[in-house]
């Protein structure tokens, strides 16, 4: 059973997007931290993009979407964890994306990937 994951992430929250044999499962990871971007404290964000790691980590292939400071953090803290660090298919830049969005990137990037 393949399962992949697209997913859009910001130091606020992470929208992924699991699907699984052409069946999609949406989940939402809030960070807990209220602080402003420039004010959070980096072990916050760590526990945040742990946390988003812990939901995708059966993840065959990984599409990460997000700003680029929030995208390439999450990317670098999957690489460190070495069962998830070469399942990272993609990163895209996209500041903002509704679910709609990010569902129907998802069924563009898994439907060539013949799920």
């Amino acid at each position: 059973m393949a399962k992949y994951v697209v997913l859009w992430a910001s130091h606020k929250q992470a929208i992924v997007v699991t699907i699984v044999d052409g069946v999609e499962e949406i989940l939402r990871v809030k960070s807990k931290s209220q602080a402003g971007v420039g004010e959070e404290p980096w072990r916050h964000r760590r526990a945040y993009y742990r946390e988003v790691i812990r939901a995708i980590q059966d993840a065959q292939e990984i599409f990460i979407f997000g700003p680029a400071q929030a995208k390439m953090e999450l990317k670098n803290e999957i690489l460190k964890w070495t069962p998830l660090s070469h399942r990272v298919v993609g990163t895209e830049a996209a500041s903002r994306m509704t679910e709609k969005q990010l569902i129907a990137r998802a069924r563009e990037i898994c439907g060539s990937r013949d799920v």
